[in-house]
């Protein structure tokens, strides 16, 4: 389904209930022009908490995080919660194209909390291989997975489960 199919004339973007909260995850449905599909996304609302300072987190972006703003529809917005406040879990199996919470350890860097996607596990010991990546909050890009030092440390959800494939997983404790 398309804005164009469903009659949608022109750019909306609605706010998620109970308005914008900074520093914070959802999943919206999103569609970046008239004849695109609509898909489900993750998006971080940044430090101010609006739709402005929010950005897109998708793995068929490739490593480049776009802007909220700048998409055509953004509707159906769920909040998701704060990266912080999930507990880590003492056995955290890793699954092929799965989002986690993790600790991001880059160069000479303190470890941070971030968002890691596994992607396909076709790397060395069945690691993370093509398609994976990094996200740190409040950043305008990702960084490859092996770029960096990850320990993951709780399992959000799995890419089918965002798109309403299954439904393993949950956001919240």
């Amino acid at each position: 389904m398309t804005p164009q199919i469903e009659g949608i004339k022109g750019r909306v973007i609605e706010t998620p209930k109970g308005g914008w909260a900074a520093n914070t995850w959802y999943v919206a449905e999103v569609a970046s022009g008239k004849n695109n599909v609509f898909h489900k996304t993750l998006v971080f609302s940044g430090d101010q908490g609006t739709a402005k300072s929010a950005r897109i987190i998708n793995p068929s972006y490739d490593n480049v995080v776009d802007t909220l703003a700048d998409r055509f529809v953004v509707r159906n917005i769920e909040k998701l919660g704060k990266l912080a406040d999930f507990k880590a879990s003492n056995d955290v199996e890793m699954k092929e194209r799965a989002y986690y919470v993790a600790s991001i350890k880059r160069g000479d860097d303190k470890p941070v909390i971030g968002l890691v996607f596994t992607g396909f596990l076709n790397g060395g010991n069945n690691t993370p291989g093509g398609y994976s990546f990094v996200y740190v909050e409040g950043e305008n890009s990702a960084d490859e997975y092996k770029d960096c030092d990850v320990t993951l440390l709780r399992l959000i959800m799995t890419e089918a489960t965002l798109d309403d494939e299954d439904e393993d997983e949950d956001w919240e404790d």
